[in-house]
């Protein structure tokens, strides 16, 4: 959320700029500063749609799962214990982990629809699934902004 916050100052910073050099723009200025005070005028609003674009994006991908607490218990009981049991291994990635899965036809199924419903849910993850040509193993990346490793201990139990 400090990003957020951040982005918010920054905004804010930048629209009294953009006030300012409007109003000096509308109030006597001579005309061998007009030049220079309309392309910093310019500037400055790209910048600040940057900004909010920028806030959009991060407002977007706050790690908020769309279940109900008794949606939540029973895919736990259900997909979540039934995958979990199937990791072979855990890797941990900077913004997330990969869980190495047996390379079966069948695992490759129950992940893709693992995957599928998840990022209806949960629509911060970012996935990967990556299967060996070998038909050894699968490798399940799920990643996405900041907090999503913790998400993924305490509400997946991975």
């Amino acid at each position: 959320m400090s990003s957020l916050v951040s982005y918010s100052i920054k905004n804010v910073f930048m629209f009294k700029i953009l006030f300012c050099l409007h109003l000096a723009l509308i109030n006597k200025c001579n005309s061998m500063n007009r030049p220079i005070l309309v392309s910093i005028f310019f500037l400055v609003l790209f910048s600040c749609q940057n900004i909010i674009a920028q806030t959009e994006t991060a407002q977007n991908k706050l790690l908020l799962c769309n279940l109900t607490e008794s949606q939540m218990t029973l895919r736990k009981d259900s997909v979540l214990n039934t995958l979990k049991i199937l990791i072979l291994e855990k890797q941990e990635l900077e913004n997330g982990y990969a869980f190495r899965f047996p390379g079966t036809d069948q695992m490759m199924d129950s992940l893709t629809t693992f995957i599928k419903s998840e990022r209806k849910c949960c629509t911060f993850f970012v996935f990967g699934l990556f299967a060996s040509s070998n038909m050894d193993e699968l490798w399940l990346k799920l990643s996405g902004p900041e907090g999503t490793k913790e998400f993924i201990d305490k509400e997946l139990g991975w």
